[in-house]
């Protein structure tokens, strides 16, 4: 809730109707625009050597379906948050950096998605795409419970050592799907 708050608050609408929209208090949106946006004022010439990137699901206010957030890596402050991750409103966006801005930036730490791929090299000509380890660790998973599905599947059920290997295929299911 408090990132829907902060996408607000970069709206046209007052605190204290976002107060009553989140059914929280003045204070609790003033606390978010603090944690959020204190001190943040938009510096064409700085960005931070690593970001990190990721999106989220938005509010049904949002342009699109998620939203998109990034951090300075070393310090883990929320730099900016928009309502739209599609390619060319990111593009747009980080083009209001200046060039030797942008070239500073050493690292990106992103999930798999294959669309942040193709654009950072164009903001960001001299950054090095990072995956975040969670997201491998998540993949390695999936298919890791894949194949156990396939292996189970391709096993007979009829005799007393292919119902054996079954159980421990199916046994593992709860450690396969825990990551």
């Amino acid at each position: 809730m408090k990132f829907a708050i902060a996408i607000d608050l970069k709206k046209k609408i007052s605190m204290k109707d976002i107060a009553l929209r989140y059914k929280v208090s003045f204070k609790t949106v003033e606390r978010v625009l603090d944690t959020f946006y204190q001190g943040l004022k938009f510096n064409p010439n700085y960005l931070p050597k690593h970001l990190l990137i990721d999106e989220f699901k938005g509010t049904k206010d949002c342009e699109g379906a998620m939203c998109f957030i990034f951090s300075d890596a070393k310090t883990g402050k929320i730099i900016d948050i928009l309502d739209d991750r599609r390619n060319f409103k990111l593009i747009a966006y980080f083009q209001r950096f200046t060039y030797q801005a942008r070239k500073k930036v050493q690292h990106v730490v992103m999930d798999m998605n294959a669309a942040y791929g193709k654009m950072i090299p164009q903001v960001f000509p001299k950054a090095k795409i990072l995956v975040d380890h969670f997201h491998i660790v998540q993949q390695i998973s999936r298919a890791f419970n894949q194949q156990r599905i396939r292996s189970m599947n391709q096993l007979g059920k009829k005799n007393a050592q292919q119902m054996k290997d079954y159980r421990k295929l199916k046994k593992y299911t709860q450690i396969s799907s825990t990551s």
